[in-house]
């Protein structure tokens, strides 16, 4: 009795749906094994090629893309370039004469490294803050 009942049920329903996404991503997973299966193929026959016993295993076709769908990629290739060639290309900024020259680099030296030692005093004066607040807490 459960048997039939278990049938009727899978009898009616409305099934899996098919849309357009899951049909491309199927054929887009078929595809992706299909190219993994050719490369495997061509790894073997180099494998055997360097083994040097080539001719007693290797298989005697390997499958190639269909001009088809070499056409269609050499075509998408040559839109990219198209589009590559319209894009604007960013213009070099112009040279400031304001900047400081090789002779005014001493002094930018010396300012650069009393930047860092007033850095290197406050994260000083912070690490000491922060254990005389680790201090306190354990205290507590």
């Amino acid at each position: 009795m459960q048997d039939e009942v278990a049938k009727m049920k899978l009898s009616r329903g409305l099934g899996p749906s098919d849309t357009d996404e899951q049909r491309a991503e199927r054929e887009k997973r078929q595809r992706m094994k299909e190219y993994g299966d050719n490369i495997a193929k061509v790894n073997k026959v180099l494998e055997l090629r360097a083994e040097g016993n080539a001719d007693e295993k290797v298989p005697k076709t390997i499958s190639q893309p269909t001009p088809q769908e070499v056409i269609e990629a050499q075509q998408r290739r040559e839109r990219a370039l198209q589009f590559a060639k319209q894009v604007p290309k960013p213009k070099p900024k112009p040279t400031d004469p304001t900047k400081p020259t090789q002779s005014d680099e001493g002094e930018e030296d010396s300012g650069r490294e009393r930047g860092i030692s007033d850095m290197e005093a406050k994260h000083k004066h912070d690490q000491g803050v922060v254990e005389a607040i680790k201090r306190q807490l354990k205290m507590q």
